[in-house]
């Protein structure tokens, strides 16, 4: 498909029409103002808005890590904070986390990486119109090494349930490999840290498979969501990585469970996309 030249708003319209199994995944939005998506359109996220004309909102994913951005977590949370910005205003876009590989020893393969939920995971019952499905639907989280399980009223990632009269219980649990650190999980509710649990030094390097397992209850007095996001604070050399051409640290994202408080069977922040933002005159 040829895209030089052309609006995001022109060629992504092409791929809905001749690719409609696609996924649309945003990479490295804000990797430089060269070729960053978000940086070239001066997207404001918690404005919604975008000062390039042919700005689109009609993508399915998010690059929230980028494996040259893993080193350098300020980064990271920036997009992060963008992504947090999407779902306040309804687009309900996945985080997806990728090597982006280029060479054989820089940025290594699989860190992060993106778990998928399917139906049957024998490689040779697995077809790309199932992952891009569970993809679009938010059935995956990325990691560089914890494994991470979020269940919440019942429901996995992805998930819209019930919240009633605003009560929610979520359940986590983190393990890892005895190199991978578990220093810190968050459980992030409407884009705020509903609770932080800092693991004590020896839990943090435990060579037990299994980091941390918790429950929590909260509650919401409206449509809300809920994720996990896990970091250490020890990089994974030396079995990944050799902390100089390349180094990599624990990180793992979930995508959310969407809370339904008010019973319509929807998640709806009520928030007006920015497509539909009028510029106010000067």
């Amino acid at each position: 498909m040829l895209v030089h030249g052309r609006r995001p708003d022109d060629f992504f319209r092409d791929v809905r029409a001749n690719a409609p199994d696609a996924v649309i995944d945003v990479h490295h939005p804000r990797i430089d103002a060269e070729i960053g998506y978000f940086d070239i359109a001066h997207f404001d996220a918690r404005g919604d808005r975008a000062e390039r004309p042919g700005f689109s909102w009609d993508f399915d994913a998010l690059e929230v890590m980028n494996g040259y951005q893993d080193p350098v977590r300020r980064s990271v949370d920036r997009v992060v904070d963008d992504w947090f910005a999407l779902l306040d205003h309804g687009h309900l876009v996945t985080a997806t986390g990728n090597s982006d590989t280029h060479h054989l020893t820089f940025n290594i393969g699989g860190y992060p990486r993106n778990y998928v939920k399917v139906q049957d995971d024998h490689p040779a019952l697995v077809s790309a119109k199932e992952v891009a499905r569970a993809v679009r639907g938010h059935r995956c989280f990325f990691t560089t090494g914890p494994f991470v399980s979020l269940v919440v009223n019942g429901g996995t990632m992805g998930d819209l349930v019930p919240a009633r009269g605003g009560k929610v219980r979520a359940e986590i649990t983190v393990q890892a490999a005895p190199w991978v650190s578990v220093d810190h999980v968050q459980l992030i509710v409407g884009g705020k840290v509903a609770k932080r649990w800092d693991l004590p030094g020896d839990a943090a390097s435990s060579t037990a498979p299994l980091r941390f397992h918790e429950a929590f209850d909260f509650d919401v007095k409206a449509d809300s969501y809920a994720l996990v996001r896990v970091d250490g604070e020890k990089s994974l050399t030396p079995v990944v990585g050799d902390r100089k051409t390349f180094t990599a640290y624990p990180f793992a994202l979930t995508n959310p469970v969407f809370l339904d408080a008010d019973g319509d069977g929807r998640y709806a922040t009520g928030a007006a996309h920015g497509h539909e933002l009028r510029r106010a005159p000067r």
